[in-house]
């Protein structure tokens, strides 16, 4: 990771530690679009994470149902959230 981006992360990641108390092991919720994209872009999630906010991670997903008839699930944005505990 450049030092840049790693001193950004840094700096973010100790204003949500100080001020709603996050810490590790973070738990990260995962939506089936994010998942989906870090696919086509073969990006290791379990990997790539832990070393982006420099500590433990541990990966959650939403579940979701298709009905059989629709389309299947139409992505309007990434979704990627630190749940607090």
């Amino acid at each position: 990771m450049k030092i840049t981006r790693q001193k950004h992360a840094k700096k973010h990641l100790g204003f949500f530690r100080n001020n709603f108390g996050v810490r590790e092991p973070y738990q990260i919720l995962l939506d089936g679009t994010f998942c989906q994209a870090a696919l086509r872009g073969r990006i290791q999630l379990r990997e790539q994470l832990p070393r982006y906010l420099m500590g433990e991670t541990q990966l959650c997903t939403t579940r979701w149902h298709f009905p059989l008839r629709q389309h299947p699930f139409v992505p309007s944005s990434f979704f990627l959230i630190l749940i607090t505990p």
